[in-house]
């Protein structure tokens, strides 16, 4: 039988299948082992207290975590995309008591089907009911119909991380609340055909001043009074 490498946790399962004798047969098809085999982890799991036998002076690599705490990390990574490694490793480390290296943890990241790819931010303050209110205007309107006009501002202190973890094939959100800016504010009037009109002031844009560019800079000139 070739030979190839039979993870620690495959092991102890198969163990626990064995005291079913009706599916020792089966075990060792699934597995693609041998009954001698299972037999040596059994006495190396009476003996020593782990399938993998007596410890070896040299061989001095962590401890491995098993399904039940990957999935736990990947329920972490869910919550926040943008974890690090380090960050991970220190949760292993304090919640389970379990040393491991951040190049073990990323083997395992891997094999759970996440990747290490561009955070998409969206915003923690959005209106569920403007969202809906968006599709209802979608659906009655036009895109040659509509203005669009949005505030942004720029102070150079934002810093969120860039990249995080997520399902292969999902995109990784970081749910996180924007800060206002507090140097520049820029207003930009958007059609289909480009930009109409824009407004930059220092600070934050006041009531009075975004009511006079929406009536003198977006609505006279496209509706203009004879």
């Amino acid at each position: 039988m070739v030979y190839h490498k039979i993870s620690w946790d495959i092991k102890e399962r198969a163990l626990f299948l064995l005291d079913h004798p009706d599916l020792c047969d089966d075990i060792c098809t699934i597995l693609g082992v041998s009954r001698r085999s299972i037999e040596c982890w059994r006495g190396n799991k009476e003996r020593f207290g782990d399938v993998e036998g007596a410890p070896r002076a040299c061989r001095t690599h962590l401890r491995r975590l098993n399904n039940k705490q990957i999935i736990e990390i990947t329920h972490l990574l869910c919550a926040d995309p943008s974890l690090l490694l380090e960050e991970i490793q220190e949760w292993v480390q304090v919640t389970k008591n379990i040393p491991i290296s951040c190049s073990a943890i990323c083997r395992y990241i891997k094999d759970a089907g996440f990747t290490h790819k561009k955070l998409k931010m969206h915003a923690a303050e959005r209106n569920e009911e403007a969202e809906a209110w968006m599709m209802e205007t979608n659906s009655e309107f036009v895109a040659e119909q509509l203005v669009s006009v949005d505030e942004t501002s720029k102070d150079g202190r934002t810093m969120w991380r860039r990249y995080g973890y997520a399902p292969i094939g999902q995109e990784a959100i970081q749910h996180a609340p924007f800060p206002q800016g507090e140097h520049w504010s820029l207003c930009p009037a958007m059609t289909v055909n480009g930009y109409i009109a824009k407004l930059a002031v220092p600070g934050s844009v006041q009531t009075a001043d975004f009511t006079c560019f929406i009536i003198e800079h977006v609505v006279c000139p496209i509706f203009p009074v004879h």
